[in-house]
């Protein structure tokens, strides 16, 4: 089943997301944060779920993207390996070889 109501946005467009900004504003503010701190908030309920990435640079949306997917990985790798256990990933293709 596809994700419902996926979007990408630099605003706040709902109340979980107004939320998560609140928490960014509380983070920038911080007397001990530094510049190259860089956040990522997961928030949800029982119907819907939403992730904020907040200080990840690149050229485009994309490449900060990538760079806090990159973060997160290493991040449940770390709580993996809190219990016991071994994250690992491999390549999943997503659509048949061009075989012409």
């Amino acid at each position: 089943m596809p994700p419902r109501d996926l979007r990408m946005d630099t605003q706040p467009h709902d109340r979980m997301t107004r939320i998560c900004d609140r928490l960014i504003e509380g983070f920038e503010s911080d007397y001990e944060k530094l510049d190259e701190d860089k956040m990522i908030i997961f928030i949800s309920d029982d119907h819907r779920s939403g992730i904020v990435i907040h200080g990840f640079e690149g050229d485009n949306p994309d490449e900060a993207t990538g760079e806090a997917i990159g973060a997160l990985f290493v991040h449940m790798q770390a709580m993996f390996a809190a219990v016991g256990k071994q994250l690992t990933s491999g390549p999943i293709q997503q659509s048949a070889p061009d075989l012409n």
